[in-house]
């Protein structure tokens, strides 16, 4: 989970027994990169609209902008500042600020073992680049945006019964339930986004991670919940590469 909640700290111990054996600490990306100004210029670059596209008030019908307007107003946020950027950016915004309005508002997995790492020293590596992910990111926008942001609105309205199954399967362990509630839904209802944010990067990784099971040094990865459920998900991938894989009791 890439956000958390005060309360969902301390984290299983079996968080720490993986960093603590990992020689290598390795995640999405580079977290130090992704922090720093100037990625954050060139992903409000990449989520720009270039002059020949439709500006976001025009790709909206006027009952889907103003059901997004009242959303977002909920949070204090006006549509209009994000009139010339890619539906992405807005849909990004609105979900961060839903997260904080639950109580999601301390780093999440991935940025608190970035900061063991640093302090303790240990070797750091990414799967992809800051620039990769900026480009998965904009490339969200690719999907019919009316058509988004009308399924986004409509989860949001169940995001609290959601996010507390979702965090309790995450917390256990449980991957079949994880893939029920987190997975197959985003593979019916966002085909495009998926194969964009789960599988396509999944794929990319696999490569690298054989790689790293083949060396002497044991590399610890931590990723998002949902790269490791599902029928494309890295555990289900590496099962079926022949590898065996034990979850941590």
């Amino acid at each position: 989970m890439h956000i958390l909640t005060n309360e969902d700290y301390p984290l299983p111990n079996q968080f720490n027994e993986a960093f603590q054996k990992g020689q290598l600490i390795t995640f999405e990306t580079d977290i130090a990169t992704v922090a720093s100004i100037e990625f954050q210029r060139n992903f409000l670059n990449a989520m720009a609209l270039s002059a020949d596209e439709p500006r976001l008030m025009q790709q909206l019908t006027k009952e889907t902008r103003q059901a997004l307007e009242k959303k977002l107003a909920s949070h204090a946020i006006p549509l209009t500042q994000f009139n010339n950027f890619k539906i992405s950016m807005v849909l990004l915004n609105l979900a961060l600020a839903e997260y904080r309005a639950l109580g999601f508002t301390a780093p999440g997995v991935d940025a608190t073992f970035h900061q063991k790492a640093v302090e303790q020293n240990k070797a750091i590596a990414a799967l992809e680049t800051p620039e990769e992910q900026i480009n998965f990111l904009a490339s969200m926008s690719d999907a019919n945006a009316e058509q988004l942001v009308r399924y986004t609105l409509k989860d949001l309205e169940n995001m609290p019964d959601y996010v507390s199954q979702l965090k309790s399967a995450w917390r256990t362990g449980n991957l079949p339930l994880f893939t029920e509630i987190g997975i197959k839904p985003f593979m019916d209802d966002y085909p495009h986004i998926y194969h964009i944010i789960i599988k396509a990067r999944n794929d990319n990784w696999l490569a690298k991670i054989d790689e790293y099971i083949q060396t002497a040094e044991i590399e610890s990865l931590f990723v998002g919940a949902l790269h490791l459920a599902g029928p494309d998900g890295l555990v289900a991938q590496l099962k079926k590469q022949g590898y065996e894989v034990q979850q941590l009791e």
